[in-house]
């Protein structure tokens, strides 16, 4: 956050649930309500009105940033930064061949971050940020 501070631009992070210091689970349904308090909290609070925010998504982040414009569709737009389509892709290969269907199940009932698809419903303006030397989403 430190760019947009130096350009003078407010800024607002936060921390998903289980993550760092934050109390929670790691789970999408906490995901999607701790994101949406954080956006009533700066409509509702700090005064700022949906057509002056911009979503900004890191890696997992970029899931709450997308449902969040989904939520909000008057948001200015949406920065993805190194975040997956799916990531039930990137899940498989890390785990042992013998447990992938438990793992296409538990993701697909308990962790479906397909933000892919999830994109589809947003209408507004969207960059994309990929990193060809990511360990991970290369």
């Amino acid at each position: 956050m430190s760019t947009p501070l130096e350009l003078k631009y407010s800024t607002l992070g936060w921390n998903h649930p289980g993550f760092g210091g934050s109390t929670g689970q790691p789970f999408p349904d906490q995901d999607q309500n701790a994101i949406d308090a954080v956006m009533k909290f700066a409509i509702h609070k700090l005064g700022f009105t949906p057509d002056n925010i911009l979503l900004f998504g890191w890696s997992i982040g970029g899931y709450s940033s997308i449902y969040t414009a989904v939520r909000y569709p008057d948001v200015k737009g949406i920065i993805l930064d190194a975040t997956f389509d799916d990531i039930l892709p990137l899940a498989l290969p890390r785990m042992p061949e013998s447990v992938s269907s438990i793992v296409r199940m538990a993701i697909r009932n308990y962790v479906n971050l397909h933000n892919a698809e999830l994109l589809e419903q947003y209408q507004g303006p969207v960059r994309l940020i990929r990193r060809t030397e990511d360990e991970v989403i290369a």
